[in-house]
């Protein structure tokens, strides 16, 4: 389950711009802080993904990623930043 979200914009005159997710994830053993990072003029994976806040949902964890599903059943890939057991 999803129990938070924030954002990181970052931008300037030699970088494009890029969009940061930070998403904190509620398993039944533990809490993990997961990143989803994007550019926002790049095509199909130029948003943040449609997944659901404070609702279940499937989520596996392998190594330093996580993979959740979002709205539409698509498998989004994340990358684990912390994990704390509860």
């Amino acid at each position: 389950m999803i129990i938070g979200i924030s954002e990181d914009n970052v931008s300037g005159k030699l970088i494009r711009e890029k969009h940061t997710m930070h998403y904190t994830v509620e398993t039944e053993d533990m809490v993990l802080q997961v990143d989803y990072a994007f550019h926002p003029s790049s095509g199909k994976h130029g948003s943040a993904p449609a997944l659901p806040v404070n609702a279940v949902t499937k989520i596996s964890v392998e190594g330093r990623h996580v993979y959740i599903l979002d709205a539409n059943n698509d498998e989004v890939k994340m990358h684990i930043v912390r994990k704390t057991m509860k």
